[in-house]
């Protein structure tokens, strides 16, 4: 029976609707589904924290490692990244399948599918390295600027590894390291574009937070489409959009950061507008994040443009009030999700 989903009242009420049980019965069912319940919760302890810690135990098994190998990435040749990539991906994901069909533990399968997602960037870096390696001993790029689109095979690869990973082990998390890799390989291609290009046609171009702004929105862009696809197209019973929605106003708000000091006026009079959007496609999209990034970038804002003697007195004031307008807002949108759902509704997971 470990295998069994769980019921929920939407399954009796079909049940009545195709004559296996009575309305009688559904109600007894249901009176008993309650009692079971209340037993439960008084013969044993709460083990939800619990299930916590063995996942962020769990990403910090699989994360360390793979930080490792990433700060490292420019050091290790094509075939030690394939291999460090290979143990990566065998260890997690062979966690994670282990884990496929137990509820209870399924945040650590989804952090291990997670983790195993992302230890396939190394795959494909390493054959990107393999075929555009560059050689610039002298010059005044490293490789990364000169080709830096010997990384965009690893992306590549941890997007057809959130694909295949996904849908096998039935984990929505592998969203998240996908979408990390999707908006790299857009700065990546920008980079190339500014930089590399330039460099082998004999010029030299900056790359400042100027120029870069706009990949940074692209990025945002290519992640906001993905995470409304699959919020039309996901099972009602998973929520994979959610792991997406987590980054995707982050690209744009980190390039407004870091552009918003050599920028145009135009450019901080454009900055709370980005955060007020932000907002707006929280309430527009029912997803509190974009107004915790949107919250997150109206924070940042008087640090550009004070000077260094008035920054104290922004993190005193204005930092501490953005907290609180921000918990008022969310807790007034949780309250409204409660009142909007339908009874005995359950919510779209978004661990599996």
């Amino acid at each position: 029976m470990r295998d069994a989903p769980f019921l929920h009242a939407k399954h009796l009420d079909e049940a009545v609707r195709r004559g296996v049980i009575s309305s009688e019965q559904r109600e007894a069912l249901e009176a008993l589904a309650r009692t079971l319940h209340a037993e439960a919760a008084g013969a044993g302890p709460e083990l939800g924290w619990f299930r916590g810690m063995l996942a962020g135990a769990a990403g910090a098994a699989a994360g360390l490692p793979g930080l490792i190998a990433l700060a490292s990435v420019t050091e290790l040749r094509a075939h030690e990244l394939v291999a460090a990539g290979l143990a990566g991906l065998g260890a997690a994901g062979g966690g994670a399948l282990a884990l496929r069909d137990r509820r209870e533990h399924v945040m650590v399968k989804g952090v291990l599918a997670a983790a195993a997602t992302g230890f396939a960037w190394l795959l494909g870096a390493g054959a990107g390295l393999a075929v555009f390696d560059v050689q610039t001993a002298g010059g005044a790029h490293t490789r990364d600027a000169v080709l830096p689109l010997w990384t965009v095979p690893g992306d590549a690869a941890v997007l057809a590894a959130a694909a295949v990973l996904g849908r096998g082990l039935r984990a929505p998390t592998v969203a998240l390291p996908a979408a990390v890799a999707l908006a790299h390989a857009v700065l990546r291609v920008g980079l190339w574009r500014n930089v590399g290009r330039a460099h082998f046609a004999g010029a030299e171009a900056a790359w400042d937070g100027v120029a870069q702004l706009p990949w940074w929105i692209a990025a945002t862009l290519a992640l906001t489409a993905a995470a409304r696809a699959l919020d039309r197209r996901a099972a009602r019973e998973v929520d994979a959009g959610f792991w997406v929605h987590l980054v995707a106003p982050g690209p744009a708000l980190l390039g407004l950061a870091g552009g918003l000091e050599q920028g145009p006026p135009a450019l901080a009079l454009a900055a709370p507008l980005l955060c007020a959007a932000a907002f707006a496609l929280a309430f527009r999209w029912r997803r509190l994040l974009w107004a915790a990034w949107g919250a997150l970038g109206v924070m940042a804002l008087p640090m550009f443009k004070l000077p260094t003697s008035s920054e104290a007195l922004a993190l005193a004031f204005w930092v501490p009030l953005t907290v609180a307008l921000f918990t008022v807002v969310a807790l007034a949108w949780r309250r409204h999700e409660i009142a909007r759902a339908a009874p005995g509704a359950a919510e779209p997971s978004v661990w599996g």
